[in-house]
């Protein structure tokens, strides 16, 4: 009788209304007893005992049961048992299993899910609230303190999109090769413009989830990207595009080359380092390998997709030089020019400084 109960207690399909007098409540009780366990909460068996007006030796005995059936349910992971807590005075149970977080991975994640600030905040407090529930019970409330402060000084980004939803729909029409009709908001635009797009995968940059897809009934050589959070609307629709297994997206190749999510050809280029740290522009850049270490200068060869690594190779100042090819060096200097000449004007910083 028991062992049937857990079987379908572990898929949420028990069903006890059948079952009568002595049998349904000795059911009844390791439910309960099972639900307290499973919610973190400590189990107090005198307190079981008078609440059920059973013996505590009945309490234990449903504890017993509890203990075998996760001891069969999770195949003997380790970790996933009831245990007595001479500190706390109960029984508790802890989530230590294999195949499970362990209390310091589950910390981990926390953090860059906070760091990263990608759901408005009702997601974001959703995904920890599950993260800590899947802690063991004795630390649970030590993860929740870990991440206080930075919980309570969360700062969600500006457009409070529910980004879970629209994300796994996406991520479905991807897999079912289905073309989208979606309205997308521009950035600076007030009115949205239609497409009907491809698309091929989405990727996490710096704040913002982004689709990555081919517009419909045009031949680029190159995606577009997309904000997901700008996509006001969307809809799958019932057509179909044909994609080889060899000519599928790999969102993993096109995060290695691309840089601020901005699309276009890809770019080869070489440039001079000379700056604190090489290891951050390897890191920051995956695609890039040293070419030589000469005169305390690294020359260093990279390949990312479209124009957005202009960005942060200006953010280096004067410790890098582009030097090929020809025209994207002059690209970059007729851009430093460009920001010399906001400098060099009346009441810039080169002049006098202002008053106020």
């Amino acid at each position: 009788m028991l062992d049937d109960l857990y079987s379908e207690y572990g898929s949420r399909c028990v069903r006890i209304s059948n079952v009568e007098g002595s049998s349904r409540q000795k059911i009844s009780r390791i439910l309960s007893l099972y639900e307290k366990l499973n919610n973190g909460v400590i189990v107090d068996k005198q307190f079981e005992a008078n609440r059920f007006q059973v013996s505590p030796k009945s309490i234990q005995r449903d504890i017993e049961d509890i203990r075998e059936f996760l001891a069969e349910y999770y195949l003997g992971d380790e970790g996933s048992y009831v245990e007595y807590s001479p500190k706390k005075k109960g029984y508790i149970r802890n989530r230590m299993q294999k195949k499970g977080l362990s209390n310091d991975e589950i910390l981990a994640i926390t953090k860059v899910l906070l760091e990263s600030r990608a759901f408005p905040k009702d997601e974001m407090d959703m995904l920890l609230d599950k993260l800590i529930y899947n802690a063991d019970t004795e630390n649970m409330k030590q993860l929740e303190e870990f991440i206080s402060n930075e919980r309570f000084h969360y700062m969600p980004l500006k457009h409070e999109t529910l980004i879970i939803k629209r994300l796994w729909q996406f991520c479905v029409a991807i897999r079912e090769q289905r073309i989208v009709g979606i309205e997308y908001l521009r950035v600076g635009e007030e009115k949205t413009v239609s497409r009907n797009v491809k698309p091929q995968g989405i990727v996490f940059s710096e704040y913002y989830f982004y689709l990555v897809a081919y517009i419909d009934d045009h031949d680029y050589d190159f995606p577009a990207i997309y904000r997901l959070d700008r996509i006001n609307k969307w809809e799958v629709l019932d057509r179909r595009f044909p994609i080889k297994y060899t000519d599928r997206f790999q969102e993993g190749e096109f995060r290695k080359r691309v840089q601020f999510m901005k699309a276009g050809k890809i770019l080869k280029f070489r440039f001079r380092f000379w700056g604190p740290s090489i290891e951050a522009v390897l890191d920051r850049l995956p695609m890039a390998r040293i070419i030589e270490f000469r005169e305390d200068k690294y020359l260093v060869e990279a390949e990312v997709y479209g124009p957005g690594v202009i960005m942060w190779l200006l953010s280096q100042g004067q410790f890098l030089e582009v030097v090929g090819p020809e025209e994207f060096r002059a690209e970059i200097s007729d851009t430093v020019h460009r920001m010399a000449e906001q400098y060099n004007k009346k009441n810039g910083s080169c002049g006098r400084a202002p008053y106020f």
